[in-house]
């Protein structure tokens, strides 16, 4: 079995992007990010009154999708100016591209061949692109 493309993918658009030729290209990405984590305690006083008190607090952590800080609670907290810097947001993944950054996705090439057959756009969702084709061994009964 030999399963090949000629056709080259690029992880971003310009001259100095890294090149692979094959069937296809997935690229996954992930962003060092400020992150919120949110913790919630509920207590009942002398009186019976119950009360929620959420304690908010800021970390960096890497992250497969955009984490929105414009909608954190507490930016203004010593845990967010300490964790994540004083008037810091996380960057929109729009702007990956022109950092240089690839962006998340899967491309496949058109079309491929296999040994003598070509095999068109409609099957290329069917190769997986986590998976190394090769020649399968004879059976064991074979000499």
């Amino acid at each position: 079995l030999n399963l090949s493309s000629g056709e080259a993918f690029q992880l971003w658009p310009g001259n100095h992007s890294p090149s692979y030729s094959g069937t296809g290209l997935r690229t996954d990405v992930e962003m060092y990010q400020c992150v919120e984590t949110a913790k919630t305690k509920s207590s009942t006083s002398a009186g019976g009154k119950k009360r929620k008190t959420t304690t908010y607090t800021y970390s960096k952590a890497w992250r497969n999708s955009h984490v929105d800080s414009g909608a954190f609670a507490k930016k203004e907290s010593d845990s967010f100016k300490a964790n994540c810097g004083e008037g810091v947001e996380n960057p929109s993944w729009e702007e990956l591209p022109r950092k240089g950054i690839p962006s998340p996705g899967i491309q496949r090439s058109r079309s491929a061949r296999v040994d003598a057959f070509k095999i068109g756009w409609e099957f290329m969702g069917f190769i997986q692109l986590s998976k190394n084709y090769s020649e399968p061994a004879p059976p064991q009964n074979w000499t």
